[in-house]
């Protein structure tokens, strides 16, 4: 599904996924490779013969993509059977992080937290908010809406 939805998209798609799955969850995206010579076969963005533009992705982009929220467990080029003609796909299975890994990490790293919490400063007069364990995740993400 995922080359459906365009890079500039794709990072609010997989917070979504990751909001989605309780912590230890596992997730498995299929997407066309860049790699594929089907639609044109040499830009990421390509048109079917139904007209629907596609993006195809590689694996380091999908790494990317994906690394802050998940563990990847497994993301490599397939070949998918299919008439008239088979497709190469990134096939990448997962499981969730827990909300704690992404604090630990950006405090870490001092870069903003991948959820979009804001800056890893505190400003005056601002209050820190806790590191949430995973038993915290659904009231967190509950409050949040």
């Amino acid at each position: 599904m995922l080359h459906h939805i365009y890079p500039e998209q794709r990072r609010v798609y997989v917070e979504n996924v990751y909001k989605l799955l309780n912590p230890g969850g596992k997730y498995l995206s299929v997407c066309f490779s860049e790699k594929d010579p089907e639609f044109g076969g040499i830009s990421k963005y390509r048109v079917t013969g139904l007209g629907t533009v596609l993006y195809f992705s590689s694996e380091g982009e999908l790494r990317d993509l994906f690394e802050p929220f998940f563990n990847i467990e497994e993301l490599k080029t397939i070949v998918i059977r299919g008439k008239p003609k088979s497709h190469f796909a990134n096939y990448a299975f997962m499981e969730r992080r827990s909300r704690a890994h992404l604090w630990n990490k950006r405090r870490d790293l001092r870069v903003p937290s991948p959820l979009g919490a804001g800056s890893n400063q505190k400003k005056k007069g601002e209050k820190r908010l806790r590191v949430h364990n995973d038993k915290d995740d659904l009231a967190y993400f509950r409050k949040r809406k």
